[in-house]
């Protein structure tokens, strides 16, 4: 009889895709069409990771103690890019550009340990310790350029965004198991969690050339 069984698996998924959309609105007043123009590009990318790893070990006829890993990451990142132009009047338009860029990263681990012990064929006893740790980080960057027209219309802003948050879960149980007969069995068991986490947001702005903390949108 084999005391010792591994076993270890990982796959990857990557998806990239590239959306375009244009909008045009109109507005006849007083002799003049307003014109407002909006050509978008989005090039978003997609890449998942899961990766596994145990071992199981008979310690003995009845008892069998496991390990058990696992890895995952799931990376979404973005580049868009927006050219907007608006004609306010016969002598006053604007041409800008937003360009936005973003990244959502989702990590988390697991290590879990158990033992499994069984008195008899009709009793059991499994005992499971599982610590999972999450962690989400999402920055982003927007920035508004003025290309050309009337300055003056222009509202020129650069917003700097970083989200960081950590999670921990730990998750201790044991159960058990008797087959009283063919028609009921007994299940019985206890279990305790403990979870916490911090959510750590900084939103800054570009104000004269000097990027200043806005304290009414971060969080530490």
């Amino acid at each position: 009889v084999n005391k010792l069984a591994i076993f270890l698996d990982y796959s990857i998924n990557y998806d990239r895709t590239q959306t375009n959309w244009n909008n045009r609105r109109s507005l006849d007043t007083n002799n003049f069409t307003q014109q407002v123009i909006m050509e978008n590009t989005r090039k978003p990318s997609t890449g998942v990771q899961n990766a596994r790893m145990g071992l199981e070990y008979k310690m003995g006829q009845k008892t069998t103690a496991g390990i058990l890993l696992t890895g995952y990451q799931r990376l979404w990142e973005t580049e868009d890019l927006s050219d907007n132009f608006n004609s306010f009047s016969p002598s006053s338009s604007l041409l800008t550009e937003l360009s936005v860029s973003e990244t959502n990263r989702w990590r988390n681990g697991l290590f879990n340990v158990s033992i499994d012990h069984d008195f008899n064929e009709n009793q059991s006893l499994l005992f499971d310790v599982d610590y999972l740790y999450y962690i989400n980080d999402n920055p982003s960057f927007y920035e508004n350029r003025f290309i050309e027209g009337d300055i003056t219309r222009m509202n020129t802003e650069s917003i700097d965004v970083e989200k960081e948050t950590p999670i921990h879960i730990r998750v201790i149980k044991l159960d058990y198991v008797h087959e009283l007969s063919d028609q009921f069995t007994l299940e019985t068991g206890i279990k305790g969690s403990l979870s916490d986490f911090t959510n750590r947001v900084r939103v800054s702005n570009l104000i004269e050339n000097v990027w200043e903390i806005n304290n009414t949108f971060s969080q530490n």
